[in-house]
């Protein structure tokens, strides 16, 4: 698939929320997304863009989310200094047609189960239970993630430092380390590694014992993002000088990606497959990069104000972007889908049209 040789569009702009939207990430299952904002709420999306819920309690702006591996709690802080984890039930198999059947959890299935149709696509906020809550810093916190086991759940903060903590609040160590502000902290995939990012420019590795292993001087001013690709092999860094570096797993510098932002580049992760590198920047485009090589593959351009964040579903198909402009965007990346649609809109001309070539009245039967 070259989605680079598509003319990539919205898929969907989503409205909602009263102020900045700052951060995005979808569920493990797919089939829904949560995003945070400025207005101090938490809103869940389902995968076509349905509003589900808004979950409030945060008493300053929200800066990020984070689902647990199993898809069962959602991790949310901010401006406030708490962490709060909220309930999202019990996961059950819902049948969706008649050889496909995907999970959600039970308090989000928008569908009758027994008439198998779309009845609503909002549930009540009290099905949902904030199960969880804690003071995490002494200043506002600006990332949050799960490890991979969903055993501990790491949080950065302005007060210059990264606590992890298990899943009943227990704080079980704070890093130390950073002269300023953290802004990022990313698990590797296998759980071995952390990375955190920070405005005193640096990079720093931790083993999984919390042990210091490097310390980089990544060179992009403030480092405001920092991500490990699934496979393993990469970490990727989004520098306040507008560029977006990659190192090998262990810390070693790979190649800078050339200046395709004006502005700053605010967040940044690789695609589920590892193939490509999806930058967001105040300039308020999204860019993709080919992993591979370092090409800059495509710019998707819809926002109004700076991209704060990004988020790919699993299968890679869609991918979420958030922003300044209190909007939410969901791009298809899926090509098939795209030919898919083309087809059912020329369908009609292309059989009934006498203009059009016999051989061109099948090009969508192909």
């Amino acid at each position: 698939m070259k989605l680079w040789s598509t003319n990539l569009t919205p898929l969907k702009t989503l409205t909602g929320h009263q102020h900045r939207v700052l951060a995005v990430s979808f569920s493990p299952n797919g089939e829904m997304f949560a995003s945070a904002s400025r207005d101090t709420t938490v809103k869940l999306w389902s995968r076509t863009g349905a509003l589900l819920t808004t979950l409030t309690g945060h008493q300053d702006r929200v800066t990020s989310v984070s689902f647990s591996p199993d898809g069962e709690l959602l991790a949310t802080t901010g401006y406030d200094r708490t962490v709060k984890l909220w309930k999202l039930a019990d996961n059950i198999n819902i049948k969706k047609s008649q050889d496909s059947w995907f999970k959600l959890p039970y308090s989000m299935i928008p569908w009758d189960v027994s008439k198998q149709k779309l009845i609503k696509n909002r549930v009540s906020v009290k099905s949902i239970k904030l199960v969880n809550s804690w003071i995490g810093h002494d200043d506002s916190i600006l990332n949050i993630t799960f490890s991979p086991n969903g055993e501990q759940i790491a949080t950065a903060s302005k007060d210059k430092t990264v606590k992890l903590w298990s899943r009943n609040g227990q704080l079980l160590q704070t890093l130390i380390g950073h002269s300023s502000r953290v802004n990022s902290v990313n698990f590797s995939y296998n759980g071995e590694l952390i990375a955190t990012s920070s405005d005193d420019g640096m990079i720093k590795l931790w083993d999984s014992q919390y042990n210091l292993l490097k310390t980089i001087m990544a060179d992009q001013g403030y480092v405001l993002s920092i991500s490990f690709s699934p496979d393993g092999k990469f970490i990727a860094s989004a520098g306040y000088d507008n560029t977006v570096k990659i190192w090998d797993s262990q810390g070693n510098y790979l190649k800078t990606l050339l200046k395709g932002s004006s502005d700053s580049v605010t967040s940044v992760v690789f695609s589920p497959d590892s193939q490509l590198i999806v930058s967001a920047s105040y300039d308020g485009t999204v860019k993709l990069w080919s992993c591979h090589d370092g090409t800059l593959l495509k710019t998707l351009v819809g926002h109004r104000d700076s991209v704060m964040g990004i988020s790919f579903s699993p299968d890679g198909r869609v991918l979420v972007s958030a922003s300044r402009d209190n909007t939410l965007i969901m791009w298809n990346l899926d090509l098939d889908n795209l030919v898919d649609r083309a087809c059912d809109w020329v369908h009609d001309y292309l059989r009934t049209n006498p203009k059009v070539g016999t051989s061109d009245r099948h090009l969508c039967n192909q």
